[in-house]
């Protein structure tokens, strides 16, 4: 079968457009708030996140589920968080520890954290994949950088779980051969295993 890259690629933005723009209007904050919560208790609970040693979130932006509670819950259990820095290649991105949550200052701290050890992507076992919007069948649309895409792949050990709002769950989305999928989805409403 042949893929009409530039359509899918036209495709991936104008549903990113549309789902960026039903996130904004989607709930109040303090629904939010009480999402947020519910989202970090279920997520302590995933057996896969129970078991891992070594865990990558992310530094949430305006239109992600916040995740600092997660992150600081994370090292009180003893786990080494990780959060994504840029890598030396261009495109690319690598792993980096994140130090003591209560000995940083308050978020944001951007997109890219740049400091502490880091580790190689093949030694995570647990990472919170951010994105625009999921399918049903574990496909992910990112924002279109392929920074997740390149980097999945080399942590072949880990567990690949979505945060998302019900909002951004599609019945499909147009994939092309790099994108990776995820193997869970966590919404405000289910836990979906693909």
């Amino acid at each position: 079968m042949v893929i009409d890259i530039e359509s899918v690629q036209e495709t991936k933005k104008n549903i990113r457009e549309a789902v960026l723009s039903d996130r904004l209007k989607f709930m109040t904050a303090s629904e939010g708030q009480a999402a947020q919560k519910s989202l970090i208790d279920k997520i302590l609970h995933i057996s896969e996140f129970r078991m891992a040693q070594n865990v990558m979130a992310y530094a949430s932006q305006d239109n992600e589920v916040p995740l600092y509670e997660f992150m600081a819950a994370a090292q009180k259990s003893g786990k080494a968080v990780y959060l994504p820095g840029r890598g030396k290649k261009e495109r690319s991105m690598e792993a980096f520890r994140l130090p003591k949550i209560s000995e940083m200052p308050p978020p944001p701290w951007g997109l890219w954290w740049e400091e502490g050890k880091k580790i190689s992507p093949a030694e995570l076992d647990f990472i919170i994949v951010p994105g625009v919007a999921f399918s049903l069948q574990g496909d992910r649309l990112g924002t279109g950088g392929g920074y997740y895409d390149r980097f999945l792949p080399r942590a072949k050990n880990a567990y690949f779980l979505a945060v998302a709002l019900e909002c951004q769950l599609k019945d499909t989305l147009p994939t092309e051969p790099h994108d990776v999928k995820v193997h869970a989805i966590l919404t405000e409403k289910r836990f979906i295993e693909v």
